[in-house]
């Protein structure tokens, strides 16, 4: 009889101590997570919307770029080498844009700004490598 007594006070101190009490939300926790996500939210949107810019952007320098081939084609030979060169510079700098873009579309919160300052930087020599190239061709 002893020994069950003993067995039965063992197994009720086991789920006893297997009941752990639950604190209430901690507001400071909850609130801390709402501004962390808002955080995170409020980076992903910028990181976007300046890519999304860049990308306008690019998409521009690479419609100036086609119809810069295309004029580039025909100019007299005389001037051929100093326009394929400004055209090759151009092309170029486009392709270190499109690089710098995406990279900014893979960045991290902790690197986006940054990068997004390349990329603005990138586009823009881009752009103006292919209105130097433009202004090369004979008129």
């Amino acid at each position: 009889m002893k020994s069950m007594l003993a067995i039965s006070m063992c197994a009720a101190a086991f789920l006893v101590s297997g009941c752990e009490e639950k604190s209430p939300p901690n507001p400071v926790t909850n609130a801390a997570n709402k501004a962390g996500a808002a955080t995170a939210n409020a980076w992903a949107a910028a990181k976007d919307k300046a890519a999304a810019t860049a990308q306008a952007s690019l998409d521009s320098a690479k419609k100036m770029m086609d119809d810069l081939s295309a004029k580039a084609a025909a100019v007299p030979a005389t001037a051929k080498p100093t326009v394929d060169s400004a055209v090759a510079t151009a092309k170029d700098k486009i392709a270190a844009a499109e690089k710098s873009l995406s990279d900014l579309k893979n960045a991290t919160s902790d690197t986006w700004s940054k990068i997004s300052d390349e990329c603005s930087k990138a586009v823009a020599a881009a752009t103006d490598a292919v209105k130097a190239a433009m202004d090369k061709l004979p008129k």
